[in-house]
């Protein structure tokens, strides 16, 4: 496998933009950047659509948060960490078409506000349920620990792996830009020596982050070293609904992965709304997401249906929408419908944009979104906050 810089293309003066294409040489091909990657949600959705689906990715990401409960039992519990293998095992065969297959294991912060919980111990731990399940790139956890204190267990632990095994380090965008600096250069060392090819970052809010993401983007821009972006969040809802994957395209990141909600016992639910002002599709030429009444008028269930090979079993579905208001499994359907298509218009946008990048036109193709243009200037135009230990 090599990666290679395909273009950079940067504009802070006007539309405040920075993007980049990277070429990624597998076992079947060249593989271009920027590119959405394939959760284990997606897939699932995927599933209970009442059609077959031909949803192909080229990277499928498993992806896990856990809760303080659920952290303390992977140190503690066997019965629940064969679980966690077998959870693995499962998306990892489903996932088989993929040319590559990543999975991180990775603590809610709260977690780390508990002194006593031993990081090493779930980063050994959670290292060795991805080895057991076979697993060739090994996700490695965020572990909200000072840059010392990670660099030296990465390289400790990133030593125990085999020839045939990759490890995948993980950082916070929200972390202190001083303190990820000093990862980001263990982690380019390593990259020179073909020992990591890819690091995973978790998504933090753009506004929230600005420093880290214009630090992350310097330091990384010009690297043969393959941003998975984690975590990220499906639209944003200051910009106007924007696809967050979208819009950090032009921010920071090679592999887009959304986000995976849960939902946990004793969460206040959400206040009901009518169908038409919650079900939601991806709108590919203004790169939002849209409520159904958000439309114009009823040429979205075409639109819709057109991107699935049996065009009239999903057709009807939408047409018949206001059947799901009270009948939660045409609720699930719907909704999986909604993510599905989404997946593949998203995907099919990515490969557009990818022709602008590697042409200098991306100012081009940006113009040609306004939402997006207007939202990109507001975000990168803030001045940046200048830090200091």
């Amino acid at each position: 496998m090599k990666l290679k810089i395909g273009n950079i293309e940067e504009d802070k003066k006007n539309l405040n933009f920075e993007t980049r294409t990277l070429k990624i040489k597998g076992d079947e091909g060249i593989i271009k950047t920027p590119i959405r990657g394939m959760n284990n949600q997606e897939l699932k959705s995927k599933e209970k659509v009442p059609t077959e689906v031909s949803m192909m990715s080229d990277f499928s990401v498993i992806f896990r948060n856990f809760t303080s409960n659920e952290s303390y039992k992977i140190l503690t519990d066997n019965n629940y960490v064969k679980n966690l293998i077998a959870f693995i095992e499962s998306y990892k065969i489903r996932m088989q078409h993929s040319s590559f297959i990543f999975s991180f294991l990775q603590p809610y912060q709260k977690v780390f506000n508990d002194i006593h919980f031993n990081k090493e111990k779930f980063l050994r731990i959670s290292l060795n349920i991805q080895r057991e399940a076979g697993l060739k790139y090994v996700g490695f956890p965020w572990l909200n620990a000072p840059s010392n204190e990670v660099i030296k267990l990465y390289d400790a632990y990133q030593r125990e792996l085999n020839d045939q095994q990759e490890p995948i380090f993980t950082i916070d965008a929200g972390t202190h830009p001083l303190e990820l600096e000093k990862i980001i250069e263990y982690v380019k060392k390593l990259n020179e020596t073909g020992r990591v090819n890819f690091l995973g970052i978790l998504y933090k809010k753009t506004r929230s982050a600005l420093p880290s993401y214009d630090m992350l983007w310097e330091k990384l821009k010009d690297s043969n070293l393959g941003i998975i972006l984690l975590n990220v969040d499906r639209e944003s809802f200051n910009m106007d609904n924007l696809s967050s994957s979208h819009v950090q395209e032009f921010i920071l990141g090679d592999i887009m992965v959304t986000k995976i909600n849960r939902f946990f016992a004793g969460d206040n639910p959400p206040e009901p709304k009518p169908i038409q002002s919650n079900l939601k599709f991806f709108n590919q030429e203004d790169l939002r997401l849209l409520t159904i009444n958000k439309f114009k008028d009823n040429s979205w269930i075409n639109k819709v249906s057109n991107c699935f090979s049996k065009k009239d079993d999903i057709e009807h579905v939408l047409k018949n929408y206001m059947e799901a208001e009270n009948d939660d499994l045409k609720k699930l359907i719907l909704n999986s419908i909604s993510k599905t298509h989404e997946f593949l218009t998203s995907s099919d946008e990515f490969k557009n944009s990818q022709k602008f990048i590697d042409s200098n036109e991306t100012s081009e193709y940006i113009k040609g979104k306004n939402i997006l243009s207007k939202n990109l200037i507001q975000i990168k135009s803030k001045k940046l906050t200048q830090f200091t230990v």
